[in-house]
C-alpha cells in the first residue's frame, strides 16, 4: 500500500495529488468499429439509393383549362434550295421533305410511311440531356426517345408538293413497278391489273372500318362479338386472297398482298392483317404487308430488285408527322422524364436537352437547332451553346418538369410547340 503524506498551511487553496491520469485509450474501441464500417464499405463499393421516380410536366392553364401536354415539333430542310439562300419556310415538319430527286434518298415517300416501312419504323428521335451546354466538358444523364410511330397526321393527296405546305405528288392508285423477264407482261396490262385491285383493297379496308364501328357499339368482353369478328377476318383472309389470285395471276406481290402469317397463321409474315388489340377484341392498324414491312427494299431505286414494290400511299390515308403532342394518354413514348428520387446523390435540378433524328434509311444522325439557320447571320459560325439547347428544370419536390429557352427563360412546349430545325452543314 502507498502512502502519501499532505502538508497543510493556512495559503494553500487546492490539494495537488500526484497522480497520473491519462484519457488517451477512452472510447478508442469505439473508433475502431467506426473504422471497420467504412473499411467494409470500401471493400464492398458503397450503398447508393439508385432508385428512380416519373417526372411529369408542369400543368399549364389555357382558356381556363388545365393542361399537361407537351408538344415538339421536329422540321427538315427542304433541300430544292441551298442553305445560303434558305428562308424559315424552307424547313418542313414532314418526313417528306424535299421534291428535288437528288435527296429522295434521304427522306421517306408516302407508301414508306403510311405502310411503315422497315426504315421508317426504325427512325426515331433523340432527345438527349446534359448536365452543361458547354460540349468540351459535359455529360450525358438522360436520353428520351420518341419513335416515329406517334405523332400528328395528315391525309395523303394527289396535290403537287409545294415546300412547306401540302403533301408529295402522285397518282390517284398504287404504282407497281414490275422487274420481270416475261416480256408479254406489258405496263398497260399491269396499270389495269393494279386498279382491280386498288377498287378490291379499298373495298377491304372500307369492311374493316366498319369492323372497327361496330366494336364500339359493343361491350368489348362479348363473346359473341368475338366469335363474328374472327368470322369477319377469316372472310378479309379469303377476299385477299383471291384478289391476289384473280388480279395478278402468277405474278407474286408479296410487298402488296398479305404473305405467310399475315393472318395469324402458322408460317411467317408480318402479322394480322386487320389484328386485334390487347383486349382480343378491338381492330388496329394493320402491320406492315409481307415480310418485315420493307417497302423498298432498295433505296436506291425503285422498281431494281427481283420484286415489284408500292410507291405511292392510296389517296387519303393519315400519313405521320413529325409534330408529337405528348400526355397521359394517347402518344405518351417520350413524356415522362426519369430522374433519380434521392436528389442528395447527384445534385442537379437543371439539364439541358440536345435533340437528334436517326434516319435508319441512310444510317445517319441528324443534329437540330433550336433556331432555322435562315435567322442565323453566320450560318455555320455561332455560339453552340445557344443554338443547339433548350434548358429543362426539374422540380424535385412535386416530380415534375418544364423547359425553357436558354437565353430568354422562356417556357416552351405549352401553348405553342417546342420547335427544333435540321442542321445542314456546309457543303
Amino acid at each position: 500500500m502507498n502512502k502519501y503524506r499532505l502538508n497543510f498551511n493556512s495559503n494553500d487553496k487546492y490539494i495537488n495529488i500526484p497522480i497520473e491520469i491519462k484519457t488517451d485509450l477512452i472510447g478508442r474501441d469505439d473508433l475502431i468499429d467506426s473504422y471497420e464500417d467504412v473499411v467494409i464499405e470500401e471493400v464492398i463499393n458503397p450503398i447508393e439509393d439508385f432508385e428512380v421516380t416519373r417526372y411529369a410536366h408542369k400543368d399549364w392553364v389555357s382558356q381556363g383549362i388545365i393542361n399537361t401536354s407537351i408538344e415538339y415539333k421536329f422540321n427538315f430542310f427542304d433541300r430544292s434550295v441551298s442553305i445560303e439562300d434558305a428562308i424559315n419556310s424552307n424547313w418542313v415538319s414532314d418526313y417528306v421533305f424535299t421534291e428535288n430527286p437528288n435527296f429522295t434518298g434521304t427522306c421517306f415517300n408516302e407508301a414508306e410511311i403510311y405502310y411503315t416501312a422497315n426504315s421508317f419504323k426504325r427512325s426515331f428521335f433523340k432527345l438527349d440531356l446534359y448536365d452543361t451546354i458547354d460540349s468540351e466538358t459535359q455529360q450525358i444523364y438522360l436520353t428520351i426517345i420518341i419513335p416515329t410511330q406517334q405523332g400528328k397526321e395528315r391525309l395523303s393527296s394527289t396535290t403537287p408538293f409545294t415546300g412547306s405546305t401540302g403533301p408529295i405528288s402522285g397518282p390517284t392508285i398504287p404504282v407497281v413497278l414490275p422487274d420481270t423477264p416475261d416480256s408479254s407482261r406489258n405496263s398497260s396490262t399491269v396499270s389495269a391489273s393494279v386498279k382491280v385491285y386498288n377498287d378490291k383493297l379499298n373495298e377491304i379496308l372500307t369492311k374493316n372500318e366498319g369492323l372497327k364501328e361496330n366494336q364500339k357499339k359493343m361491350n368489348p368482353g362479348n363473346m359473341a362479338y368475338k366469335a363474328q369478328l374472327q368470322f369477319e377476318l377469316e372472310e378479309v383472309k379469303r377476299k385477299a386472297e383471291e384478289t391476289k389470285q384473280e388480279t395478278f395471276g402468277g405474278l407474286i406481290i408479296d410487298k402488296i398482298t398479305p404473305g405467310p402469317g399475315d393472318f395469324g397463321d402458322s408460317g411467317g409474315g408480318g402479322g394480322p392483317l386487320f389484328p386485334t388489340g390487347d383486349d382480343g377484341v378491338t381492330p388496329v392498324e394493320p402491320d406492315p404487308p409481307g415480310e418485315g414491312g420493307d417497302v423498298n427494299p432498295n433505296p436506291e431505286g425503285i422498281g431494281t430488285g427481283a420484286t415489284p414494290v408500292l410507291t405511292i400511299a392510296p389517296p387519303n390515308v393519315d400519313i405521320k408527322l413529325p409534330d408529337f403532342v405528348l400526355d397521359y394518354i394517347g402518344d405518351k413514348e417520350g413524356y415522362f422524364i426519369y430522374w433519380l428520387k434521392n436528389p442528395t446523390y447527384v445534385n442537379i435540378d437543371t439539364l439541358y436537352m440536345g435533340a437528334k433524328f436517326f434516319n435508319a434509311k441512310t444510317g445517319q444522325f441528324i443534329r437540330m437547332t433550336n433556331t432555322p439557320q435562315s435567322q442565323i447571320p453566320q450560318k455555320f459560325t455561332f455560339d453552340k451553346s445557344k443554338m443547339f439547347y433548350r434548358k429543362v428544370y426539374l422540380d424535385i419536390n412535386n416530380y415534375e418538369y418544364e423547359i425553357k429557352d436558354v437565353e430568354t427563360d422562356v417556357r416552351l412546349g405549352t401553348e405553342s410547340p417546342i420547335n427544333w430545325y435540321e442542321y445542314v452543314n456546309p457543303s
